[in-house]
């Protein structure tokens, strides 16, 4: 970390587990790289996906105990993190590295009722992301 750091900026997605769920994520970042070794930076990311497994049927009943309106809710995901990366290994095609984030953010579910759009189940999410990442350029 003594060489003059250079701006990166990086766009992708990744797979996750939430309850033991597949879910994707996309992920913006934008940081420091140091020497091509250590990567520091902020991110945004949130929820692709999301499967329907994580979806939840809301019944709307009237006084009298009838449904009246049925709706089905989504999961929606957003958090901020910083993240550090360390290179391990790196030659003209190859680089293996170990990510690592942490962030801060929101989950909530969403429907859509009568055109209004309602959020429902607000929590405050912590993520802890560690990972071991593979890259492999085809182009220089």
């Amino acid at each position: 970390m003594k060489q003059k750091p250079v701006l990166f900026g990086k766009i992708g997605t990744r797979n996750s587990f939430i309850d033991n769920n597949r879910a994707e994520v996309l992920g913006v970042q934008l940081g420091l790289n140091y020497a091509n070794n250590v990567r520091l930076g902020i991110g945004y990311n949130q929820l692709y996906s999301s499967s329907s497994v994580f979806d939840k049927q809301l019944f709307f009943r009237n006084r009298g105990g009838m449904i009246t309106n049925v709706a089905n809710a989504s999961l929606q995901l957003a958090y901020v993190s910083i993240c550090a990366e360390y290179m391990y290994y790196r030659n003209h095609k190859w680089q293996l590295s170990i990510p690592l984030q942490i962030g801060v953010g929101q989950a909530y579910y969403e429907y859509t009722l009568n055109n209004e759009t309602e959020k429902f189940d607000k929590n405050l999410i912590v993520v802890y992301e560690p990972a071991v990442s593979v890259e492999y350029k085809i182009v220089k």
